[in-house]
């Protein structure tokens, strides 16, 4: 079994809530991976909770969202174990602690890929680089294994809420199902079946047609003004909203695409 987690920062809680641990925590949530290099501080954190992983009295059920949700899945030795982390410190070192326990505890071959531009802090950022390195990670993992006949999972338990949508229309593009704990310290594991989608991609070829890469790459991202794209398709307000009234999103005079047709164009890019 291949299982893709995302993961967020919900180890935290093993730190304890007023402790130099916890203080050098909340500082590495706030870099970037870019911005700094794995310092003794980073080093004394990562053995810190690998410490308390590897403890008798360890309970993955309440160690973090993505042990507890791996812990209901079953893992078993030989199984691939993929942890998708934010664009932070903090994110890297949980990735790099789960992947530890997943090697340890139950055998399982595991991989940690850090996924530019995923955080919160910009709106911008995220939707333009951080939800184009999901799909971008998401896909290449799927590619990888199709061949093989590996079952594919899509672990949402963890990480950013943001990515829920994202990842549960990723599955249903990817054909594969999406599993999360309905409650961090529940025992209800629910699953989304990987239905057929139903998506007109002649609309896409139509897309390309009408407009230029640049304004297509634009309607992705930040958006085109409605006026834009009359003069470049040479179609009315009523034409171009019933031609692409699947995929089109008006926000005002802005027009973007939907998450779906983001998504689908993303994964061919």
């Amino acid at each position: 079994m291949v299982i893709i987690s995302t993961v967020g920062i919900s180890m935290q809680r093993n730190l304890g809530k007023d402790t130099p641990e916890n203080q050098a925590f909340q500082a590495f949530a706030n870099v970037s991976v870019d911005d700094t290099l794995e310092d003794t501080s980073y080093q004394h954190l990562f053995q810190f909770l690998l410490q308390k992983a590897d403890h008798h009295s360890f309970d993955p059920t309440s160690f973090s969202a993505e042990t507890n949700s791996l812990n209901r899945m079953g893992v078993t030795k030989g199984d691939h174990l993929y942890f998708l982390v934010t664009d932070s410190m903090a994110g890297k070192l949980c990735g790099e602690v789960l992947s530890q326990i997943g090697q340890r505890r139950w055998g399982a071959k595991t991989y940690v890929q850090v996924l530019k531009g995923l955080q919160v802090k910009n709106a911008k950022k995220f939707q333009e680089e951080g939800i184009r390195s999901l799909v971008l990670a998401v896909r290449r993992i799927c590619d990888s294994y199709r061949k093989s006949k590996h079952p594919i999972v899509l672990n949402m338990t963890g990480g950013y809420k943001a990515v829920v949508p994202y990842l549960t229309l990723l599955g249903l593009i990817e054909g594969i199902p999406v599993k999360y704990v309905y409650e961090e310290h529940g025992h209800d594991l629910i699953e989304l079946p990987s239905l057929p989608l139903d998506f007109d991609y002649a609309v896409l070829d139509q897309l390309r047609m009408d407009f230029p890469p640049n304004t297509i790459f634009r309607l992705a991202r930040e958006g085109v003004l409605e006026d834009d794209l009359f003069s470049f398709s040479n179609l009315t307000y009523n034409q171009l909203a019933e031609r692409y009234r699947k995929i089109f999103v008006w926000e005002g005079k802005q027009v973007k695409l939907s998450s779906l047709a983001r998504l689908i164009l993303e994964r061919e890019s």
